[in-house]
């Protein structure tokens, strides 16, 4: 499974890190655009996206605890932004959170368009896409 792009949602340098090459290592995507907070994936995503350089990211990971805009209000946003750019329905997003709490988890589940909440850190590239791969086999 190759996807044309990847969007990383994080704060830690270190998790984006260790995802990029987990992502890669499956051989998931080569392509992987990071942000470091949820304003930062909005100016991304309201960007010009279509051009050769940024691609409309098949797959995004938002974090949950991040600074300036945080993932569930990344999540109220990027649903406001659907409404805007109907072609973000086609986005797989994932929360990709170090929390634990059912609170989170619930929250996440609450919005149709999260696919799933994946605790990090997955052991290898396999385990991360066997976590990932059923949601691109439904569409």
């Amino acid at each position: 499974m190759l996807l044309p792009s990847v969007l990383i949602i994080d704060d830690s340098e270190f998790d984006r890190y260790i995802l990029s090459r987990f992502l890669k290592g499956a051989e998931i995507t080569s392509t992987i655009f990071e942000v470091a907070n949820g304003q930062e994936a909005l100016d991304f995503l309201n960007s010009d996206i279509e051009n050769e350089e940024k691609q409309l990211p098949s797959l995004i990971f938002v974090d949950i605890n991040m600074p300036i805009m945080n993932g569930f209000e990344f999540l109220n946003e990027y649903k406001e932004l659907t409404d805007i750019k109907p072609e973000l329905t086609t986005c797989t997003l994932v929360m990709f959170s170090s929390s634990e709490n059912e609170s989170d988890k619930k929250l996440a589940q609450s919005y149709d368009f999260v696919k799933d909440f994946i605790v990090k850190h997955p052991s290898s590239p396999d385990e991360l896409l066997q976590k990932i791969k059923p949601h691109f086999l439904e569409s």
